[in-house]
């Protein structure tokens, strides 16, 4: 126990799949399917009030799903009936997901497996937003969902997905139930970008292009998009413009070089480079006047020229047995070995993609002056099929959202005792999304608060814990200067679990306390004790012994916070 600071396809294996390129990209007869417009749920949800904390009874749950009406639509409807949103935690609210709002009849819909559990998602900004959800109810909804509560409208972008054991994600199909994907995961997804533009500075809202750039800057902080000195200095001057804003010659804090470390963009290694962090202010100081939004745009239309921008990549082995990354992003698929590209195909020369257990095989066009439609097959394996059927499908949704000029026509039902070996992709195109209308909608703003959230959510761990029973206490004062001498300090302090996220209490290995007085675990917030102010003293008291953790507060002893899990006192 220390003491602490502040996606796949389980959907029935398949090991079989092929999908012709060629084909699609020479076939636009099919018939235009506009998405549904984002705009229609967007007035019923901007100006929800989450400062209520309402539950559902199941008794209401069925009655609005056998009247098939959606959430949003019963609270307009019925004011009466409470829990239309189910809250948990301080920033973090969620719908009870389940409930189709379509027109289908009935017998057609979702039947709920009869209980409700609690899913969490985070958000790109770190902040983590818990759902009520039915493990029968598909993933688009809960997708949905986590649009409608950020207010994204470009929403196509992006995607949820979940980790297995070996922190591997795997993207959520929005056509298949929850509960046949994630199976016996941590039901923790990730809300995160899926299909990164050629042109990310010419996204429609100021909302869609912060939430790309703050996956960009996730990239760049965990070493997944490398590049250049000059380009960390580039780049991390518009994040400091984006967030801070101006340079401010009196405040001490700029002048002394502390105020970066409120922004992270780079590894942390490169953190204590004082050429690096110097030269960031002082080209910080050049962007006077710059607005957040527009310092987003130059931080976008400088990183979509990094040589790794947009690649998701996949760990496999080439037909020599050498360990290469194949990366597919929005222009075809690349090669890596030992961070050197070695292999380039565009769409137009990628004839067809399958796979077959383990390995995947990319058809290539070949230049022939005897057979024009001559081709050369790659080969790569994974190591595993599930793995493979990741890669593969990451090559066909591309390739669908980025060359379609709509969705392909849903494939017929399998004949009994058949098998699949073709999958239709059925989702948005980019080019939809360009000729798509959302008629009148107010678009989000991005707050001054939004962009503080992702600075605010470090944290640290100390060098020494302890375990094997016992009693232990320690102090921690707060010493941050606040704006105003009754505004809480945004801060926690608490145990953890060596696996435990540095964010403390968002997730099940770690307590926290802090903030407004609440306590933290598993993303959930609570009310507790007293805020802290500048100056408090909070004393974190754990007892391994009899699986209890307590805070005090300038010597005032606030009670039992939690109580830990067996398993948990002995790490």
């Amino acid at each position: 126990m220390d003491d602490t600071d502040h996606g796949g396809m389980s959907d029935g294996e398949t090991t079989q799949g092929s999908m012709n390129l060629a084909s699609l990209d020479n076939s636009r007869q099919y018939q235009h399917q506009q998405s549904q417009p984002l705009a229609a749920q967007q007035s019923a949800t901007l100006p929800m009030d989450y400062s209520e904390a309402n539950t559902m009874s199941k008794k209401d749950y069925y009655t609005l799903r056998d009247k098939g009406m959606s959430l949003h639509q019963a609270a307009a409807a019925s004011p009466q009936i409470s829990g239309t949103m189910a809250r948990h935690g301080s920033a973090s609210a969620g719908g009870i997901i389940g409930t189709p709002g379509s027109s289908l009849p009935p017998s057609k819909q979702n039947t709920p497996a009869g209980k409700l559990r609690p899913c969490q998602v985070v958000m790109l900004d770190g902040s983590v937003h818990s759902f009520d959800v039915d493990t029968n109810a598909k993933a688009q909804e809960l997708f949905d969902e986590t649009c409608i509560t950020l207010g994204l409208h470009e929403k196509e972008y992006f995607g949820l997905c979940y980790r297995d054991s070996n922190n591997i994600f795997y993207w959520l199909n929005g056509e298949k139930k929850l509960g046949k994907q994630i199976g016996k995961n941590e039901w923790k997804l990730d809300f995160m970008v899926k299909f990164y533009p050629p042109d990310p500075e010419n996204l429609r809202e100021n909302l869609t292009r912060y939430y790309m750039a703050l996956q960009i800057r996730q990239n760049l902080m965990a070493d997944a998009l490398p590049c250049s000195f000059i380009t960390y200095i580039i780049l991390g001057s518009y994040v400091v413009q984006s967030e801070i804003g101006d340079f401010e010659p009196s405040d001490e804090k700029m002048t002394s070089l502390l105020y970066l470390q409120d922004c992270p963009f780079c590894p942390e290694e490169f953190r204590s480079h004082r050429e690096l962090m110097e030269r960031v202010s002082e080209l910080h100081k050049t962007h006077q006047g710059m607005t957040p939004e527009e310092a987003d745009m130059h931080f976008l239309q400088n990183a979509k020229k990094l040589a790794m921008y947009g690649l998701d990549m996949h760990e496999a082995k080439d037909s020599m047995g050498e360990e290469v990354f194949v990366g597919v992003y929005h222009s075809g698929v690349l090669v890596y070995r030992n961070s050197l590209r070695i292999g380039r195909y565009s769409w137009p020369k990628i004839l067809k993609v399958s796979y077959k257990r383990n390995t995947l095989k990319i058809g290539i066009r070949t230049e022939s002056e005897r057979d024009s439609k001559a081709e050369t097959v790659v080969e790569f394996k994974c190591a595993s099929a599930k793995l493979a059927k990741r890669l593969w499908r990451a090559v066909v949704e591309h390739h669908g959202f980025f060359r379609l000029k709509s969705p392909e026509k849903p494939s017929k039902p399998l004949i009994p005792g058949t098998f699949k070996n073709k999958w239709n992709y059925t989702g948005p195109t980019r080019d939809q999304l360009n000729d798509q209308t959302y008629g009148n909608y107010q678009e989000m703003p991005v707050t001054s608060d939004m962009r503080k959230s992702f600075r605010q959510k470090g944290g640290c761990r100390t060098d020494r814990g302890v375990c094997n029973g016992g009693q232990w206490y320690y102090e921690a004062t707060v010493t941050m200067a606040t704006p105003a001498g009754d505004q809480p300090v945004p801060a926690r302090v608490g145990w953890s679990t060596s696996s435990a996220s540095l964010r403390l209490g968002d997730d099940a290995h770690g307590f926290g306390y802090g903030a407004n007085g609440e306590k933290y675990n598993r993303g959930v917030a609570e009310a507790y004790g007293d805020r802290l102010a500048s100056g408090d003293v909070v004393g974190v008291f754990v007892d391994l012994d009899g699986g209890s953790v307590l805070y005090s507060v300038n010597g005032k002893e606030l009670g039992l916070a939690y109580e830990l899990p067996h398993d948990m006192r002995r790490e």
